[in-house]
């Protein structure tokens, strides 16, 4: 399917932007796509012993490009029972809703801010099997030798069904019959 391409300046169109945000998908299925560094730890986790630490040859030279296949606008709360049938929801810890305007909401929104830093992002729950991720090694994709390197070295983050993207790594949206590409 041929999508219609809307292109948003990132630093000029931030109202737009938020309209765009809150209404794309409306928990229908979206494909989000951004780019952002790979966080990973400084010392090579296979080649260090207890006393003889060896730097990760790749600290600080990882890119990555994520593709997430996903819903907007469902509850995290709905989603976390499926798997854990006596979750209970709390508040927003750090963060808020953010709505169409860019304002703070109690309703429950695609774009969250955190109190703490003003960064935002847009919320996507990925599909079983959505996200797809490519590897660069200073702008160049990685080497086999060089994912093997990455995939041992990765900073941990917990498994939630649920993911904050920011807004300023995405570069393109597909829903809705448009691709909103964010410049």
């Amino acid at each position: 399917m041929k999508h219609l391409t809307i292109n948003i300046s990132k630093k000029d169109g931030k109202a737009k932007l938020y309209s765009v945000l809150q209404n794309v998908g409306g928990g229908q299925f979206v494909f989000v796509e951004y780019e952002t560094e790979q966080s990973m730890v400084k010392f090579d986790r296979e080649l260090s012993t207890k006393g003889n630490r060896v730097e990760n040859p790749l600290h600080g030279q990882v890119t990555k490009t994520v593709g997430v296949q996903g819903q907007t606008l469902v509850s995290y709360a709905n989603k976390m029972r499926k798997t854990n049938p006596d979750f209970e929801s709390k508040p927003l810890d750090n963060q808020e809703y953010v709505d169409a305007s860019g304002q703070s909401t109690e309703k429950m929104s695609n774009v969250i801010r955190y109190k703490s830093t003003g960064n935002e992002s847009f919320r996507v729950f990925p599909n079983s099997g959505g996200v797809k991720t490519q590897y660069f090694v200073n702008g160049i994709p990685a080497t086999k030798e060089q994912l093997e390197i990455i995939k041992r070295n990765k900073s941990s983050r917990g498994n939630s069904p649920l993911m904050n993207i920011g807004i300023d790594k995405i570069k393109k949206i597909n829903a809705d019959g448009h691709q909103i590409e964010l410049v």
